[in-house]
This record gives structure tokens, C-alpha cells and sequence, in this order.
């Protein structure tokens, strides 16, 4: 999990790993948020994310951008692979930028991978709320 606050900054890089069979409410196995002017940076290469099941949102990874400018920005390159993730939502992504917050997922390459369909599951799921 990454995580940042208040103008805080995060940033990870995550080569050549497996999570797999973890579970959780946002995010099965990773979760990446920035929030309230926080910035959280994430980038993920050479990675398997596989049977990992998420209660809420994003079967295996979840990156969030919540609160006054609150930045989440994920980066998906070379070599990651989903299998048979699990969500009600995001099958194995979720992204989202909620109550002024911005959320960004870039891939650098074609994303390969199944999962299991739950309704109004996808492989991956961007969306933003309008600030409250």
C-alpha cells in the first residue's frame, strides 16, 4: 500500500513480484492513494497479480485520488499480467479521482489477463465523482 496526505509524497516501484491470493476492501492486493493534496506515485513492471479478491473495489489493485487535490497516478509497464481477479467492481482495476481528487492510470504496453465477472465487473473501471 502507498499512501500520502496532506502535501506528502509518495512514490514506488515494484519489479519482477507476485500478489497473489490476497484479499481486501479496496484493492485485493495493492492499494495507492493520494488524498488532500497528497501525491502517491506508483509504478508497477514485470508483475503478476493472480487470485487476488477485493469485498468492494479492484480485485488487485485499487488507485485513488480523493479530497482537495489529492493525486493518485498509476503506471503499468512491461510484463504485468492479471489473473482471475475478483471484484464487484473493477475485476482488476479500479481508478478513481472522487470529492476533487485526480486519479491517473497509464499503461505502456497492452495489458493481458482475465477475471472473474461479478456484476458491473470489468477488467479495469475509471471514473470521477464531482467534488461534494
Amino acid at each position: 500500500m502507498t499512501l500520502s496526505m496532506n502535501g506528502g509524497q509518495v512514490d514506488t516501484t515494484i519489479i519482477n513480484s507476485l500478489f497473489a491470493t490476497n484479499k481486501g476492501v479496496y484493492g485485493g492486493a495493492f492499494y495507492n492513494g493520494g488524498f488532500d493534496g497528497g501525491n502517491a506515485t506508483a509504478h508497477i513492471i514485470d508483475t503478476q497479480f493472480m487470485n487476488n479478491t477485493s469485498t468492494g473495489e479492484g480485485g488487485a489493485i485499487y488507485n485513488n485520488g480523493l479530497g482537495a487535490n489529492g493525486q493518485a497516478i498509476m503506471t503499468l509497464d512491461q510484463g504485468v499480467m492479471f489473473e482471475s481477479n475478483s471484484a464487484p467492481n473493477g475485476g482488476a482495476i479500479i481508478s478513481n479521482g472522487r470529492t476533487g481528487g485526480n486519479a491517473q492510470l497509464i499503461t505502456l504496453f497492452n495489458l493481458t489477463g482475465s477475471f472473474s465477472r461479478l456484476p458491473v465487473s470489468s477488467l479495469i473501471h475509471v471514473f470521477s465523482l464531482p467534488p461534494i
